[in-house]
């Protein structure tokens, strides 16, 4: 549940990126109880499974975003979770 949240987060924000700690808020506003690093443990999964790219940010290098890749879209609207 916790990584399709996160993937329907990166969906809504599509093409754009998010950061993972706005991605995190989120998911606690929907419910969710984790943290950063649970999260950031989820979006790695993700990221080998080719649903989810993350990568450096333009304006800070040293911050990570993660938007959903074509993968991840074709994923969510195959409904197979």
């Amino acid at each position: 549940m916790l990584r399709r949240a996160a993937l329907l987060q990166l969906e809504a924000a599509f093409p754009a990126g998010l950061s993972p700690s706005v991605v995190l808020e989120g998911l606690r506003l929907s419910g969710f109880e984790c943290d950063l690093r649970e999260l950031g443990r989820e979006l790695e999964y993700l990221r080998q499974k080719g649903l989810v790219e993350l990568r450096p940010s333009r304006i800070s290098p040293s911050s990570v975003r993660a938007s959903l890749t074509c993968e991840g879209a074709d994923y969510l609207e195959s409904g197979e979770f």
